[in-house]
């Protein structure tokens, strides 16, 4: 949700001309996961495996975003805004295979209007498939 969160700002601001809205300045801190190994029995070692790279994925995020602001100077906070979106389907895909590893119920993420798939659909562009 933080992920959605930053993007719809980001995109408020870009519809306004800054009226409202915050430019992203880069992509949010990952929450602290954790999961009780005795969990992870054997035919859920592929959730286990995505799980344990996750960090490792928003972590590359942060770092080329923070090469493109330093380089490049991305006023706009373009890369900013796509690895953000990237990240969180990344994570929406992601929660999805741990419910249905551990089959819980799905979790619809609407906040009223807001769909944060949608959200960050509308920005991913050109993500890596892990």
């Amino acid at each position: 949700m933080d992920c959605a969160s930053g993007v719809a700002d980001h995109q408020a601001r870009r519809e306004s001309d800054g009226v409202c809205g915050a430019v992203l300045g880069g992509v949010p801190d990952l929450p602290d996961i954790r999961i009780a190994a005795s969990f992870l029995k054997r035919k859920r070692v592929k959730v286990a495996d995505l799980l344990a790279c996750f960090p490792h994925e928003v972590q590359q995020a942060q770092q080329e975003v923070a090469f493109w602001w330093e380089v490049y100077h991305d006023k706009e906070s373009t890369d900013a805004l796509r690895l953000t979106a990237c990240v969180g389907l990344h994570a929406l895909r992601l929660a999805e295979e741990l419910r249905q590893a551990f089959r819980l119920p799905r979790r619809e993420l609407n906040g009223g209007k807001m769909n944060a798939q949608d959200i960050l659909e509308a920005e991913a562009k050109n993500c890596r498939e892990s």
